[in-house]
């Protein structure tokens, strides 16, 4: 029997969603389609992404904790993440910009994919509540997706038994009985959550065609990063008194003014091209740092640690990250750093200063800087003057961020949007509380095989650094590049520049300068 033209609209819709051209909806996943690109992280960060828009253009206050609440799901599916989002729907006022129930709805079912017992057993009465709607779907799809929240349910029983200590195998005895005694066992289990699910979401019967829903993948321009930018800067505090008036003129510029976002690059395949060439080594660092940005219209990296071997090239791919996404970089050394000012120090001293993000920002008129903290396992750990890693708990966390109330600027600063990556040796000296907020990802030690590559890209830069066009360098030539080989098998890239540094000089000695 042919599909009727539901169904088919359903197929495509399918289709398109693991290509990653469609985002499902709520009643699409519940009926088995896949996450966008069959990926729950990409399929979150779009559903936030979009909603957070929808949000923050209705300018309701009241709806702010629930926006934030979004962004940090952009940044990774995780449980915290999506529980923030069911906390802040029950505070925030009714909105036709979106539904509470639809949202509550898809916050369960990422949570019962990521393996919650009571998300799982709430998914499982929501499939059973569509699966009676004669409304949506043919005979065959709603004695399946009976079927499915069946077998939901009883994922749900056993877990929570498991979590109560009841062996799984007084379980497993019965599920291999007949239907009617399963049905019995869970029965309990099934009316609870179907009680606690709540009214379902009202779904059109006939939705739209799956042109109007297509993913946009269109790249946001320099002027519409404008045009939705954020105040960072909404006022000064105690303006009216002497060092008031001075603070207000240092940040004349960019005091209730809307400072652009960093849109991403057109072109995301030329960025990665550029950063292999110069990397070859870290393929899979480049792609984790640029892979999520393809669903972005703005540069939204999450805290990184680059954890490698010293001399392997971690801050500079930071440095050039940067360049490549045009994001305003500063770089900080911790080595030895064992106080906070980091976090700025209040003006009525005589050395005070704003907190570093907020100095980025002022310099850069760019809401979204990138900063790096340059070995920040080597930070001191006294707290005699404050420490660093108290300060940046704050930073961290997005909604302390946004409402980070500096001690010169004396008055809340946005600073959710700054982008924060970290280099270090090992990971065992930050502490734990500093370490549930941030990403590890391990930087690989440079290859022998990549010398020729790595050579000749230091070669440029020495001649560079003598105030000599680079592109005058004679090639290394076949006894120069046996030479290196010989005496650098992979590792630290400061070695390797030495060794070309070397080269370089004997060039020099011998005459040949280009």
């Amino acid at each position: 029997m042919a599909d009727d033209p539901i169904t088919r609209r359903y197929r495509r819709r399918e289709r398109a969603a693991a290509r990653g051209d469609h985002l499902p909806d709520e009643r699409e996943l519940l009926r088995g389609m896949s996450f966008l690109s069959n990926d729950i992280n990409k399929d979150a960060a779009e559903f936030a992404s979009r909603l957070a828009r929808r949000i923050r253009r209705r300018r309701q206050p009241a709806l702010d904790p629930l926006a934030l609440a979004l962004d940090e799901l952009e940044l990774g599916c995780l449980e915290d993440s999506v529980d923030a989002i069911v906390r802040q729907l029950e505070d925030v006022p009714t909105d036709r910009s979106f539904s509470r129930a639809a949202v509550r709805l898809r916050c369960r079912i990422y949570l019962a994919n990521l393996g919650r017992s009571d998300a799982i057993a709430l998914t499982a009465a929501a499939k059973a509540k569509a699966a009676l709607d004669e409304r949506y779907w043919r005979p065959e799809d709603r004695f399946r997706l009976a079927l499915e929240a069946l077998g939901w349910a009883t994922m749900a029983a056993r877990m929570e038994a498991s979590t109560l200590g009841v062996p799984r195998n007084h379980y497993a005895s019965r599920i291999n009985g007949e239907a009617e005694s399963i049905g019995r066992s869970f029965r309990s289990v099934f009316e609870h959550a179907r009680d606690e699910a709540g009214p379902e979401p009202e779904f059109n019967a006939d939705p739209d065609p799956i042109e109007e829903l297509s993913f946009e993948k269109e790249p946001l321009s320099v002027a519409r990063a404008q045009q939705e930018g954020v105040v960072v800067f909404t006022r000064i505090g105690n303006a009216t008194t002497t060092a008031g008036k001075q603070v207000q003129i240092e940040f004349s510029g960019v005091v209730g003014v809307r400072l652009p976002l960093p849109g991403v690059p057109n072109d995301l395949a030329a960025v990665r091209r550029r950063l292999l060439h110069e990397f070859p080594y870290a393929e899979e660092i480049v792609d984790l740092m640029l892979g999520p940005l393809a669903y972005r219209d703005c540069v939204r990296i999450p805290p990184t640690v680059l954890i490698g071997s010293p001399g392997s090239g971690k801050t500079r791919f930071a440095r050039r990250l940067a360049e490549e996404l045009g994001l305003s970089c500063e770089v900080v050394p911790c080595g030895g750093i064992s106080d906070s000012s980091l976090g700025g120090t209040p003006r009525q001293w005589h050395t005070g200063q704003p907190s570093l993000p907020v100095i980025t920002i002022r310099r850069a008129k760019s809401a979204g800087p990138l900063i790096v903290l340059d070995e920040i396992d080597k930070t001191g750990v006294s707290r005699n003057n404050g420490a660093l890693h108290d300060v940046l708990l704050g930073l961290l966390e997005q909604e302390s961020a946004a409402r980070w109330m500096d001690p010169y600027v004396l008055a809340p600063c946005d600073l959710r949007h700054v982008t924060w990556i970290m280099t270090a040796n090992a990971p065992d000296p930050i502490p734990h509380p500093l370490r549930d907020r941030l990403r590890f990802l391990r930087f690989p030690d440079p290859r022998a095989g990549d010398l020729g590559v790595l050579a000749a890209r230091l070669l440029q830069a020495g001649y560079a650094e003598r105030n000599l066009d680079p592109r005058w360098a004679m090639p290394l030539d076949g006894m120069e590049l046996e030479a290196l080989s010989s005496a650098w098998q992979g590792g630290s890239m400061r070695v390797l520049q030495r060794l070309v540094e070397c080269i370089i000089k004997t060039r020099d000695a011998g005459g040949q300068s280009h």
